[in-house]
C-alpha cells in the first residue's frame, strides 16, 4: 500500500511526541512558574553540510574539507557564543541521509552523510528548523530518514507540521519551521503549490497546536523570500506578521541566502533573513556577511515580561578568496560593515542598531 505524505507526517509527528516527552516537556503541563527566568536563544541561517554530486570534483568542496578537518572544525569559530546559551537552531538546507534516488528535475541537490550530525552536536547545537527547498533533494525517503538521523543524534526537529518542543528552565518552548520556498517541481505530491493562503494555513495550524500542547514562547522558523534580495518581499511580510499575530513570540527567516532588516510588529522582533552560515552550496562566496542572531526572553511566573536581541557579525568564510566552511567573528572594518548594514536595512522597520549589536525599537 502506498502511503500518502500526509500520513508519512503523522507517523513521523506521533514518534516526535514520544520523543520530546521523554527528553523532559511536559505537553500541557501549568504555564505557571515561580520566580524569574530569562532564557536565551540562538539561531542562524542556511547550514548546507554537505555538497551537490556535481562539486564532488571541486578540491574544497564540503565533502573534501570534512575528510580533511573532520567534524569539530566546521562550527569551531561559532562554538563559544552557542556554548553561552540555552538553545541553539540552525536551519538545516540540505538532506543528511545515505538514502534515496537523486532528482533529476533539479538544478542543485544537497546530501551530506548521517554522521555530519556531529558538526552540530559538537558545536552545542541543539535543534535544526528543516523546513526548506532542499530538504527532499533526494526524494521524500531523503526526507524522513534526515529527521531520523538527526533525531538520533539528540537534536530537536522542527518540520512543517511537526513542532519540537523543548523545556528550558521551567518553560515549555516551541519550535516551528516552515517553508514557501517550493517551486513547483519541488512539492510533495500531494500538496498543492506553496502560495501564501496554504503556507497561513500551516502557520495558524502549528501555532495553535503549540499553544494548545501548553507552550509558553514559540519560536517560528519561515524559510522564504527571494534568493540574493536584500529587501523583504510582499509575500514576506504578509506571512511573518501573520505569523506574529496569530501567537508566534519571534520569526526567524531564511531563504535569501543574503541579509535583511529585523522588524519589531506587535511586540515580536522579525529578522526577515539570517543570511547563509555554514553553507557548503557555494566553494567560492561572494557574499560572506551573516550574523548570529541571540535573543532572551524573560519571563516571570510563567508569563513573557521582556526580551532582548543582540545580533553578532559573523563572516562565513575565514578565507578571503574561497568558501573553508568555517564561519568566523567579523572584526574591524567588516564588523563594522555588518552592523551598518542591518543597522541601514532596519531603521525604516522601526528597529535601531547600536554598535554593539543591541537592537532597540524606535
Amino acid at each position: 500500500m502506498r502511503l500518502r505524505f500526509k500520513d508519512i507526517y503523522k507517523t513521523i509527528l506521533a514518534a516526535t511526541i514520544f520523543v520530546t516527552t521523554a527528553f523532559g516537556l511536559p505537553i500541557n503541563a501549568s504555564a505557571v512558574q515561580p520566580g524569574t527566568v530569562t532564557i536565551r536563544i540562538s539561531a542562524v541561517g542556511d547550514c548546507t553540510l554537505g555538497n551537490d554530486e556535481k562539486q564532488a570534483g571541486i578540491g574544497n568542496c564540503f565533502n573534501n574539507v570534512y575528510a580533511q578537518n573532520g567534524a569539530d572544525y566546521f562550527l569551531s569559530g561559532a562554538k563559544p557564543y552557542f556554548a553561552m546559551d540555552d538553545f541553539t537552531i540552525a536551519n538545516l538546507e540540505g538532506t543528511l541521509t545515505d538514502l534515496g534516488e537523486a532528482r533529476t528535475d533539479k538544478d542543485w541537490r544537497f546530501r551530506g552523510k548521517p554522521e555530519y550530525t556531529d558538526i552540530l552536536t559538537h558545536a552545542s547545537v541543539e535543534g535544526v528548523a528543516f523546513s526548506n527547498n532542499h530538504c527532499r533533494d533526494y526524494g521524500p525517503e531523503s526526507y524522513t530518514d534526515t529527521i531520523s538521523n538527526v533525531t538520533k543524534a539528540g537534536l530537536l526537529c522542527a518540520s512543517e507540521e511537526m513542532i519540537g518542543y523543548r523545556n528550558i528552565k521551567g518553560i515549555n518552548v516551541a519550535f516551528i519551521a516552515i517553508t514557501s520556498a517550493f517551486r513547483a517541481s519541488d512539492a510533495p505530491k500531494d500538496r498543492e503549490y506553496a502560495d501564501t493562503q496554504y503556507i497561513k494555513k500551516i502557520i495558524k495550524t502549528t501555532v495553535d497546536s503549540a499553544k494548545a500542547s501548553g507552550a509558553q514562547l514559540i519560536v517560528m522558523n519561515l524559510h522564504f523570500g527571494i534568493e540574493r534580495e536584500k529587501n523583504p518581499s510582499s509575500q514576506q511580510k504578509e506571512l511573518a506578521h501573520y505569523a506574529v499575530d496569530c501567537g508566534a513570540d519571534v520569526v526567524l527567516g531564511h531563504h535569501p541566502h543574503v541579509l535583511q532588516p529585523v522588524e519589531y510588529y506587535n511586540g515580536a522582533y522579525i529578522a526577515y533573513s539570517l543570511g547563509n552560515f555554514c553553507f557548503g552550496g557555494n566553494t567560492k562566496a561572494k557574499n560572506k556577511d551573516t550574523i548570529i542572531w541571540q535573543q532572551e526572553f524573560t519571563f516571570t511566573g510563567g508569563v513573557k515580561t521582556g526580551q532582548k536581541v543582540q545580533v553578532i557579525p559573523f563572516l562565513i568564510s575565514s578565507d578571503p578568496n574561497l568558501n573553508n566552511y568555517c564561519p568566523v567573528p567579523a572584526t574591524g572594518n567588516d564588523y563594522t560593515r555588518i552592523i551598518g548594514k542591518i543597522s541601514s536595512y532596519s531603521w525604516k522597520y522601526g528597529v535601531a542598531v547600536g554598535t554593539d549589536g543591541v537592537l532597540t525599537v524606535k
